[in-house]
């Protein structure tokens, strides 16, 4: 019995992952790609040989802040080409074939990727973000990739470097590797780093990267930042001083 429930788990993977993903876009509203068209509008803007960002912006969370490195925009500008719905729903199946990539790279057994797929099914956190359209599938291929080549340091390195071009956080890979002496890697990633870079000033132009410093600088207060909840800023809405508050969060950074 209990191998026989075990053969129908792809099928009811499948099943629960289309039902459940479709649920949830079939009901976004106006939240279908907000994320995206945040990521658009820069590309639209730069099409239209104007800057990418809107400086403007003090804080996190309003719609259309793009806020991701000049490194992101070369991914953006085809979908800046499309009209805003066709585009939004490219974007959520090149998210979607990302994450079914990224399943079939990860070095595991077979009954452990289709137990991966029901539990995206099952995720709130991965349907919203494929409802708002956000980067995590792709960088969840890139990390799975690095995962399945962890002893190929070439492959490593560009994955995160790829990974580092759309999120900075990514970059911690390569960050590893080099606490690790995995110089190939290193060196892989960083050259990888330095042509996307090249490639973006050549679309953007200097800047671009001055104003992402600059927003990026301004909006992610990790402590004032309206409905954040790193530890930081749960303190200081509980009373406790900014200066306190401050610590308690580098404290909480450090020890992560």
């Amino acid at each position: 019995m209990g191998v026989a429930l075990w053969r129908l788990l792809p099928v009811f993977a499948v099943a629960v992952f289309i039902l459940t993903t479709a649920a949830t876009l079939a009901v976004a509203g106006d939240t279908l790609g907000y994320d995206f068209r945040a990521y658009r509008n820069a590309a639209v803007r730069l099409l239209a040989s104007q800057p990418p960002y809107d400086t403007s912006y003090v804080v996190a969370g309003p719609f259309g802040l793009f806020f991701y490195p000049p490194t992101f925009l070369p991914l953006a500008i085809p979908f800046g080409m499309l009209p805003v719905t066709p585009a939004t729903w490219a974007w959520i199946g090149m998210l979607l074939a990302a994450f079914g990539a990224g399943v079939a790279a990860m070095p595991v057994a077979m009954r452990t990727r289709w137990l991966v797929v029901l539990l995206a099914g099952l995720s709130w956190p991965f349907l919203y973000n494929i409802k708002l359209g956000q980067v995590g599938p792709l960088l969840f291929l890139a990390f799975a990739i690095g995962w399945r080549n962890l002893d190929r340091p070439v492959i490593l390195g560009l994955t995160g470097a790829v990974g580092a071009a759309i999120k900075v956080q990514p970059g911690l890979i390569l960050a590893w590797a080099l606490l690790t002496r995995r110089w190939s890697a290193v060196v892989a990633g960083g050259l990888a780093l330095a042509a996307l870079a090249a490639v973006s000033l050549l679309l953007a132009g200097v800047s671009s990267w001055t104003d992402f410093l600059a927003i990026i600088t301004r909006v992610n207060d990790p402590i004032t930042t309206p409905h954040n909840v790193t530890p930081g800023a749960v303190l200081y809405r509980l009373g406790v001083p900014r200066e306190v508050a401050s610590l308690a969060q580098w404290a909480a950074t450090a020890l992560v």
